[in-house]
């Protein structure tokens, strides 16, 4: 019997959460900030190549159709946006860039940054510098959805 390959439906580019998520693709994943420490680490460079792959390619993608929405099956699905999403695909394009020695992807690290400072659907900042702290994220409908007990960091009184 012959296996045949699941047909990635999202995009090529993006790195999905398993091996059974044929087209289903999440934000809060590291899987490229992993293959980028690995192929430095191990001295792999073969595994930075699907990281090259979802950062440099899929991530400017996401950036300029919706932001880093929480689910993609494959099309946005859920359009609320989370810290923890957005920080990831920052995180990962500063470890490809690192391990590519990248301006470019640096960059657009920065730009994907922007949206802890108010480039997202609520035009508010996520982020406040004075305590380190951001808010959960941005509401399906575009309104900010703020930092509760979950939140790793404190928040003022």
């Amino acid at each position: 019997m012959r296996l045949r390959r699941p047909r990635v439906v999202l995009a090529p580019e993006a790195i999905l959460p398993s091996a059974a998520a044929r087209s289903e693709w999440h934000p809060w994943a590291q899987m490229a900030t992993a293959l980028a420490d690995a192929s430095t680490t191990l001295h792999q460079p073969g595994l930075l190549g699907p990281a090259v792959a979802d950062t440099a390619i899929f991530t400017p993608h996401l950036l300029t159709a919706t932001g880093p929405d929480n689910l993609w099956g494959p099309a946005p699905v859920d359009s609320s946006q989370i810290a923890y999403g957005a920080g990831a695909r920052v995180l990962a394009l500063l470890a490809v860039a690192t391990a590519t020695s990248s301006a470019g992807l640096r960059q657009l690290a920065g730009i994907a940054a922007g949206w802890f400072f108010g480039q997202n659907p609520a035009d508010t900042a996520t982020y406040n510098p004075a305590t380190g702290a951001t808010d959960d994220g941005i509401n399906a409908n575009g309104t900010g959805s703020p930092c509760q007990e979950s939140c790793p960091q404190p928040r003022p009184g």
